[in-house]
């Protein structure tokens, strides 16, 4: 597979575009044989999207604060648990849950051996490309402001780590387990307000009409959503 540094990759990369990572923790490493055992890869554990201030100009906290993206830096937006490391932009802390990180300081971080991969996988049908997307797509203002709605809906969701989801997602037999589960949960609780990685990418693409909307969110691994990107480069280090 190609390698790139950060620095070749960044100019090329555009919002909306995923990242991949594939690690080597116990979350990972179940993710992966799950996905290896359905679809017979397990390329990554993890996934994400880029955000830059094109999409993103500010961010309000919650206390009233605006927080200005840097037009010259990649972020990323993605549900998972930070429990050191780069911090959320919004909260300044480490948090589990979706969160938006500066992209270079989350790689360094994440490498720490040969065994982790963190990889770029260019969008096919960004609809920010202008080069080959029809002109009956949102315009790149339109899509802006769907943006910072769905930043503010979902920034601060926690992060999603559920052994039966997970099976639900690589397995369908194992579906009704997690509508049992889910009809309980709501039954009990007013809230629902969790999300696995790839399916907080999903929900996002089906708002921009990425995707088919029809789409079950909770039946996407992170693995496929290859079939979304170019041939993915991996960073170099």
């Amino acid at each position: 597979m190609l390698q790139q540094t950060y620095r070749e990759i960044a100019v090329k990369a555009m919002p909306l575009d995923i990242i991949f990572f594939k690690g080597d923790d116990i979350i990972s490493e179940i993710v992966e044989k799950s996905e290896k055992y359905e679809t017979n890869n397990d390329f990554t554990s993890h996934v994400g999207i880029i955000v830059t201030s094109e999409i993103l100009p500010k961010i309000t906290t919650k206390d009233g604060k605006v927080i200005r993206l840097n037009p010259g830096l990649l972020y990323i937006f993605e549900s998972t648990v930070a429990l050191n490391g780069p911090k959320d932009l919004e909260t300044g802390k480490n948090i589990h849950g979706v969160q938006l990180r500066v992209l270079e300081d989350v790689i360094k971080n994440y490498i720490t051996d040969d065994k982790i991969k963190v990889s770029w996988g260019k969008l096919k049908n960004n609809p920010l490309d202008l080069e080959k997307v029809p002109l009956n797509r949102k315009p790149f203002d339109e899509i802006t402001q769907t943006f910072q709605e769905l930043f503010d809906k979902y920034e601060g969701t926690s992060y999603q780590f559920n052994p039966v989801d997970l099976l639900a997602a690589a397995f369908p037999d194992f579906r009704w387990l997690r509508n049992t589960k889910e009809y309980i949960t709501k039954f009990f609780s007013k809230s629902n307000d969790w999300l696995f990685c790839s399916e907080l990418v999903v929900k996002i693409f089906q708002s921009l009409n990425i995707m088919d909307k029809n789409v079950d969110s909770g039946n996407i691994l992170p693995v496929d959503l290859l079939k979304m990107v170019e041939e993915p480069i991996l960073f170099k280090i």
